[in-house]
Order: structure tokens, then sequence, then C-alpha cells
């Protein structure tokens, strides 16, 4: 190996554009003066620097150019062509570095453990050339790897790529970004097969479409939309935190997708139409807002979509995860999952504001963990479903559907706000015993029926509608004002014409028909 500097202008495979040969694949290459050179058949070098230098190294087109170690760019003008680049390591701390119309590849290859800054930009300019920057580093061993992408300078590029990761989902590669990047293009988080790698810090502000792959594990950074993009994804696949920003129009191009975190202000965002999840993994003791709608339009997939909550806590005090609400969603299926591994600090998902659900409630905690549901109020149209380890909570709960609305409870407990019963064009009905931690207001003509099943209410009954249970033996609770507890089967009321329509009944006639 050897130290190869430019002693003129000229062409890479001239012997005189060099002060001691042709460079060779492990020599280290320095160009500097006023020198121009032309990259004119495929290069390999050790690494390649600039010293003063004011001239310009230009990549002809068809020529690769790999360097197995870092450059170092301070000055002077390099020119992309139409090739590949591959360098271990990047920094552009002055001079002009116009990239490549195809891929620029920032390629640490492979081996254990290591921290390093692998793409530093904080002078110069840096122009994309509509090419692809790919950042990779494929890790076999030790615990997660931190590479860094310091960015004091903010750079543009245009599709911007992460590949390779760690074999194991405990230890993923953290690439890691100091500052903002912007990407024209298209973002894409693509882990190897079996492998695993997270995006932590900073802001990635991305005017085209955003994918992540199974094995893309989150992270803390957030990735910013404004424009108009799609998003693809699998549940085996996290992008980190999502921005939606106003004047942006985002849609699913997959019937799945999962991030971080999820925060709206404005534009418009749709989700995917099978399971949207926002799953904070796994952790200790934290308290984070993971949901944020303030403004913009936010549209639920429709059909059986989903949005799923989650996160998976090991130890210490009970987590707090907000769902920051100033503006109402409407969501289609809603299920809260995961929990803490004690009863005694359950995670609590803490809404603030208020909430649609257009769809079904389901509050299913992974089993051993335990999870609840605290402020702010959830309006029901769909089906509500509790299971074991559901520990109650603070939050409202409003059944508003216009059809049949199925309550099951087979363990755990409910949230012990203000219940409310507004459904006055179907009824509620009980699937399995029931018990609820607050009180109880059914609207007038609205039906709550528990077939034979008991239904308990902590708090006050106020029953302006009507209750009404199989037969004598089954336990109904305690009615603190309105109308007394029926005894029948639960029917279904017939709307007629005329005189005779629903809403004329009177009180004896609509009991009748019940």
């Amino acid at each position: 190996m050897a130290t190869i500097t430019s002693a003129a202008s000229g062409d890479w495979d001239a012997s005189g554009t060099w002060d001691a040969g042709v460079p060779a694949s492990g020599d280290d290459v320095v160009v500097t003066g006023a020198h121009d050179v032309a990259i004119n058949v495929d290069v390999t070098c050790a690494s390649l620097t600039t010293t003063a230098y004011s001239g310009t190294l230009t990549q002809n087109a068809g020529q690769e150019f790999t360097v197995d170690g870092d450059i170092a760019w301070s000055g002077g003008t390099f020119t992309g062509g139409d090739s590949a680049i591959t360098a271990e390591a990047f920094a552009l701390t002055g001079g002009t570095w116009t990239s490549t119309s195809d891929t620029f590849s920032v390629d640490r290859g492979a081996g254990g453990y290591i921290a390093e800054t692998l793409f530093l930009y904080s002078g110069g300019t840096f122009t994309h050339s509509s090419g692809t920057v790919r950042f990779d580093y494929t890790q076999g061993g030790g615990v997660w790897s931190i590479l860094t992408l310091d960015c004091t300078s903010t750079p543009t590029f245009n599709n911007v790529t992460f590949e390779g990761g760690r074999n194991s989902a405990s230890y993923s590669v953290k690439w890691t970004l100091s500052g903002s990047a912007t990407v024209a293009g298209d973002l894409s988080i693509n882990p190897d097969a079996g492998r695993y790698l997270l995006l932590d810090g900073g802001t990635y502000s991305v005017g085209g479409n955003i994918s992540s792959a199974a094995g893309a594990s989150g992270g803390t950074s957030v990735i910013s939309l404004a424009g108009t993009s799609t998003y693809s994804g699998v549940t085996a696949g996290k992008f980190p935190k999502l921005q939606i920003l106003a004047g942006a129009t985002v849609t699913a191009a997959t019937a799945d997708a999962t991030c971080q975190s999820f925060s709206q202000t404005g534009g418009s965002f749709t989700c995917p139409t099978g399971t949207f999840s926002i799953d904070r993994g796994a952790g200790n003791n934290i308290a984070e807002t993971l949901f944020l709608y303030s403004g913009g339009t936010f549209t639920h997939g429709g059909g059986s979509s989903t949005v799923r909550f989650d996160y998976l806590q090991g130890s210490s005090v009970w987590s707090v995860l907000t769902l920051d609400c100033t503006s109402t969603p409407t969501f289609n299926n809603v299920t809260f999952e995961g929990g803490r591994n004690s009863a005694s600090y359950p995670v609590k998902w803490t809404l603030s504001g208020t909430a649609n659900v257009a769809g079904d409630l389901i509050i299913s905690p992974d089993a051993g963990y335990y999870l609840l549901l605290d402020g702010g109020a959830y309006s029901v149209a769909g089906d509500l479903s509790c299971a074991a380890n559901s520990n109650g909570g603070t939050t409202a709960i409003t059944l508003s559907g216009t059809g049949v609305q199925t309550v099951t409870q087979t363990a755990g407990s409910w949230p012990a706000g203000a219940w409310t019963n507004s459904n006055t064009a179907g009824h509620v009905i009980q699937a399995t015993n029931v018990t609820l931690g607050g009180a109880l207001t059914t609207a007038t003509d609205s039906r709550w029926c528990q077939e034979t099943y008991d239904l308990a209410v902590t708090g006050t009954v106020t029953n302006n509608g009507a209750l009404i249970k199989d037969n004598a033996g089954v336990s109904s609770p305690t009615i603190g004002s309105g109308n007394a507890v029926e005894i029948g089967p639960c029917v279904a009321v017939v709307a007629a014409a005329g005189p005779f329509a629903v809403g004329a009944f009177d009180k004896g006639w609509a009991t009748a028909w019940r």
C-alpha cells in the first residue's frame, strides 16, 4: 500500500497524472492543486482525500468508482457519472460533490460491533443528481452498532435506502441521524433477510414514498411528510416516528403498516385496509405521546381495518402512553395490546380529548400482561370486548351505533368512566356477564339487552331508555332514576308508517313491542 498524489491533469489510468504511477487497488489517493482528473476506467483504491484541491475529479460515463475505505472531500469539485460509487465512509467538509445518477453506496461491509460516523456533511455542496444513496452495514455479533450520519449541514438526497442489519432483533443496527436530511425522492428501510436495523434521531423530510420491510425496527427518527406520498409496510417491519404535515396527501400502498409513533398536524392521511399498528415495541417505564392528531384529515381504512396500539413493558412503574386527540379522529376498529407484566403497574393508555370508533373497540392485553384505558372518551359504533388483565381505568365510553352492538367481557375490568348507551336505532346486547365500574346512562328509546347474563354497575344507573333481561333470575343493577328493568325477550322494534311509527309509540306500546 502506498499514498499516490496527483501531479498533473489527465486520465486516471495515465501514469503522468500521478507522482508515483497509476494508483493500485490498495493505494491511498490524494488529489491536490488545480489538477483535473478523469476516472476513465473502473477504479478501486483504498481511500480518497483532497488536499488544497481546486480542480475537478470527473467520473466518466460507464465507469464504476470503488473506495474500500473513506472519502474525505474538503475542496474542489467532484462530478459523478452514471455508474456506481462505493465507499466505507464519506465526509464532505468543503468544495462540491455532485453524486452519481446511479447508486452511491456508503457500505461499511460486515463485522462485529462498531460505533462510527459513516456520513459527515458539515460544509460545501452536495448534489444528488437524481440518484440513490445507500447505507449498509451487516453485523454478525456484539451489541447494537451505532452508525452516525452527522448532518451539521442539511443534505438533499434523492432516494435513500438503508440495508444490512444485525442478525438479532434484540440488537438492531442503529443508524443515528444528527441534524436533519431532506429526501426529495423515496426513503426505503430494507434490512437484509433475517436482519434488523432502526433509524434513530433527527428528521428526514421526505418528498416521495416511504417503505419498510421485515426487520425494520422503528427508532426515534422522525419521517416527516408534506407532499404526495404512499407508504408501504408489513406487520413485521416498523417505521420510526411518522409525521404528517400541512400539504401532505399520504395513502397506503399495502394492506398493513407499522410505525413507532404517529402525529398529524395537517394534510391528509389514509390508513391501510388491514392493520395500522402504532407499536412502541418493548422496554421499561416510558411516558410518551404515541398518537397525535391536531389537524388535517385522518381517514380510516374502512371494512375490517384496524388501528392497533401496542407496548410491552418489562419492569419499573407504569408507563403512560398518550393519545393526544386535540382534533377528534374517526378510527374503524381499535385494539389495545401488550401491557406490563405486573397487575400493580399496568401500562396506561391515556386519551386526551375524544375519539370515534366506527367499528369495534377491543382491549386485549398479551398473556400475563396488564393495561388500562385512562382519560378522554371513546364513542363506539361497533362491538366492545375486554379480555383477561384489562385493568379498567377512567375512560368514558359511549355506545353510539345504529345496529346491534355486542358487549363481551371474558375477563378483566372495563374502564370506570361514565358509560352511555345512545344507540336508539338498534340495541346493545350482552354476550357475557358484564360489570361496569362507572355510572350508566341510557338515552330515551335506547335498549340494553342483558339476555341471560348479569349486569353490574358500580355507579348510578340513569335509565331513560330500556334495560331488559331475559328472566327474573338474571341479576340487574339498581336503577337510580328513570325506567324500571324490564323482563322479556329483546326483540327489535319494527318501524311502521303513519301513527304507528316507532317515534309515535308511547311507553306502553313500546314496551309491548319489545
